[in-house]
């Protein structure tokens, strides 16, 4: 009889085999599906002048000062999220139409490798031996591709998911260099981080408000430890916190509102995102979720039983995390968009997934 020690290893095996063939085989075809993709809609837009400039003069150089000045034009005249405005000025189909497909590989590479990078980096801090945590990290990445309200709006359509989508895998780069930074053997992750701060605060105004409030959390609690880079994350804070309201006092926001109505109130939109926030939640709590989830529970419970956390709030951690998950409603609903378009929805679904498996945790730990 083969020893259950074995039996197990192999069964770990098995399944971590399963996991990275399901991420390779089920995001193939959408790397080949971005080969027959085209500029669409408002990636016409956004780069118009650029594709001018070099078609005229056929210089890179002109090109991308031509995109620095239409991405400041649009801070006045539409919206202040400078980094999605100034990436989609010089989307790969500006250049030459054959090309475009190179913006869909972006997105697409820049999601599966920032989204495994932050998985990768929190399950191996929550106690998670290496098969296990490139289990559960390929196969909630394989959920996130596959299950992706909107993929077209994603990975295929520059415009959209530039703005969103890539966004988000920032944020995940982001987030698993500052848990790196606070290892006192990591301050090179400090480089990174501050390019990242700046290009995050031009981001998404949801997924802005996402990190910021993330941020805020980690950072109150590393002063209530002391902990000894409480100092550099708060400064990352700040940087992140100065060019989101850089991005929110943008003329053009304002001139967008009189063409989507009225905002809400203040008051009006965050109780809509606790509303809608956690009705998304349940549409979202689906059988493909809870499907890798089971088989990765032992592996959940034996690291939360070795943990030297406490567990000792798991309503209170449920909440925070509810409460986190609902803040990027908060600015389309404001804005009086309601939840925003299959791109906007895409982000809710990516941090729901990441989400997941933190109260799963918790809960295991309790």
């Amino acid at each position: 009889m083969p020893r259950k020690g074995t039996v197990l290893g192999r069964l770990r095996g098995v399944l971590l085999a399963i996991s990275m063939f399901a991420l390779t085989i089920g995001t193939a075809p959408l790397y080949a599906a971005a080969l027959y993709c085209h500029p669409y809609y408002d990636d016409y837009g956004f780069s118009a002048a650029v594709r001018q400039t070099w078609t005229q003069t056929g210089s890179v150089a002109q090109a991308l000062q031509a995109a620095l000045q239409s991405a400041a034009q649009t801070r006045q005249t539409w919206q202040g999220t400078y980094t999605g405005t100034l990436l989609s000025n010089v989307q790969p189909g500006v250049f030459s139409e054959g090309l475009y497909f190179l913006g869909c590989w972006l997105i697409l590479t820049a999601f599966i490798g920032g989204w495994l990078f932050f998985l990768l980096t929190v399950l191996a801090r929550l106690g998670l031996r290496r098969g296990e945590r490139w289990t559960l990290s390929c196969l909630a990445v394989t959920v996130m591709v596959q299950f992706m309200p909107d993929v077209r709006e994603a990975f295929f359509w520059f415009n959209g998911g530039i703005g969103n989508v890539f966004i988000y895998a920032l944020l995940a780069i982001a987030f698993a260099l500052t848990l790196r930074l606070l290892e006192q053997k990591r301050p090179w992750a400090m480089l990174g981080l501050v390019p990242l701060m700046v290009a995050l605060g031009g981001g998404s105004y949801g997924g802005g408000l996402f990190g910021l409030c993330v941020y805020a959390v980690g950072l109150a609690w590393l002063i209530w430890r002391r902990h000894p880079k409480r100092w550099h994350v708060a400064a990352l804070f700040l940087l992140f916190l100065g060019c989101f309201l850089y991005s929110v006092s943008a003329p053009g926001n304002a001139v967008r509102s009189t063409y989507l109505g009225p905002p809400a109130s203040p008051v009006v939109a965050v109780g809509k995102a606790l509303y809608y926030g956690v009705a998304q939640m349940g549409t979202f709590l689906r059988l493909p979720v809870i499907g890798i989830t089971l088989p990765l529970l032992p592996a959940l419970w034996r690291a939360a039983g070795e943990s030297r956390f406490s567990f000792a709030h798991p309503w209170l951690c449920v909440g925070l995390l509810g409460g986190l998950y609902c803040a990027q409603l908060v600015p389309p609903l404001y804005a009086g968009v309601g939840v925003g378009a299959g791109r906007i929805v895409n982000t809710y679904f990516i941090s729901f997934v990441a989400l997941w498996f933190l109260a799963v945790y918790y809960l295991l730990g309790f």
